[in-house]
């Protein structure tokens, strides 16, 4: 690995220093104990995802993530049959990923079975690739608010998969991250049109945090038993996406984490108004639990096609500005819309109803569907005549740019 500008962090995993390294940080007396520098803490590769919202419907979302940085919630770490079969299998996969040669290559299956009964100079021989495990987090020194814990790095010298230069195996001299996936039926499905982009987003980040421009995923399918690794180059575009949005989101948390103080200090002291200013800060920063600003983004940049061009009219050019317009003022609508909605569902929360009633003017509901699934759903009795007074009143606007 290339270690230039990079930070090594030795976290024993699971303990109470390992849960405050990916969330508010380590001081400098828990760092000591480490042996390392202070850390304040940040966005790690296996989080990335989330924050671009591309795991929606699951947890945690961007907004537990966001207050597990600040300090104001505490992550639990829970053992399950998910985690456990992976700590359990994750070896066995590494070691598949040893002998695997490439796509449409079954010799793994025989070797694997020479490799397991070997002694240590039959498996020295049939390792075609090495790579060891990693017990630290690794961070960029160019920025410092991402970490990656890796769950193999390979060698130095290791031959990727991925053709170099002239069409001929790329050998990688400074080694490259290699993450290991072991995942049940259900998620395999979405593997049917290839790796998932919040494990691309987690590579990527992987090679941010290790200077790396190679890296690959080792998936175990739990269907047939068949083995797969997806190789890619790291992609230029997509990092610097990461590292914009990343940026961004870990900026807010900073500037909760200072208003949190504050915060605490001014309710220990009564001073209700001031405490309440200070969660009004926190509050303002949490991210949206349907944001989903960064992944369009991603969509849009990722996969936009280039198609030919044709000349534009005058008339096409007033309707374009109006659009651009009309655009504008529906994304002012949606900032409103979403922070009204956010102070709906705090209500709901705080007070664990499904229903708020206005009596004879409607009510609101954010119940389960049939599919499990909460809907937040908006019945009142003036709405359409609201409605008539919007559209009343957008009519005598001039959207048309002179």
């Amino acid at each position: 690995m290339n270690n230039t500008n990079l930070t090594q962090y030795r976290v024993p995993f699971g303990t109470d220093l390992w849960h405050k390294f990916r969330t508010v940080g380590i001081n400098e007396e828990e760092s000591k104990s480490l042996g390392c520098k202070p850390y304040s803490g940040g966005i790690g590769a296996s989080e990335i995802g989330a924050l671009l919202g591309l795991t929606k419907n699951y947890r945690p979302c961007p907004a537990e993530t966001f207050h597990y940085k600040v300090g104001s919630l505490t992550p639990t770490q829970n053992a399950n049959r998910a985690m456990l079969r992976g700590k359990i299998l994750e070896p066995i996969v590494k070691d598949v990923w040893t002998l695997y040669q490439g796509e449409g290559d079954e010799s793994w299956v025989q070797s694997m079975e020479d490799y397991q009964n070997g002694d240590r100079a039959t498996r020295e021989m049939l390792a075609v690739r090495k790579a060891r495990k990693m017990n630290a987090y690794f961070v960029n020194n160019d920025y410092p608010w991402l970490f990656s814990s890796l769950d193999y790095f390979a060698e130095k010298g290791t031959m990727g998969l991925l053709p170099g230069p002239g069409g001929l195996p790329q050998k990688f001299e400074e080694g490259f991250p290699v993450e290991i996936k072991t995942i049940n039926q259900n998620y395999a499905r979405l593997w049917l049109e290839g790796v998932p982009p919040y494990h691309i987003c987690q590579l990527n980040q992987e090679m941010i945090c290790t200077n790396s421009n190679y890296g690959e995923i080792a998936v175990l399918f739990p269907d047939d038993f068949s083995f797969k690794v997806f190789p890619f180059y790291k992609d230029e575009d997509l990092c610097n996406r990461i590292i914009h949005w990343s940026r961004k989101f870990w900026d807010k948390v900073i500037q909760s984490r200072k208003a949190k103080v504050y915060m605490d200090k001014y309710y220990a002291q009564g001073d209700i108004n001031k405490g309440e200013e200070m969660q009004a800060i926190i509050d303002s920063n949490e991210p949206e639990p349907d944001d989903g600003e960064a992944y369009n983004e991603y969509i849009r940049e990722k996969y936009k096609q280039i198609i030919p061009s044709t000349e534009g009219s005058i008339e096409l050019y007033n309707d374009t500005m109006t659009y651009k317009v009309c655009a504008g003022i529906n994304g002012l609508l949606e900032d409103k819309q979403r922070y009204v909605k956010n102070k709906i569902l705090k209500i709901l929360e705080a007070t664990g109803a499904e229903i708020i009633d206005f009596e004879a003017l409607g009510k609101i509901t954010y119940a389960a569907n049939k599919n499990g699934n909460r809907t937040l759903r908006i019945d009142t009795k003036s709405l359409c005549a609201m409605n008539k007074k919007c559209e009343d009143e957008f009519s005598k606007l001039d959207l048309i740019i002179q």
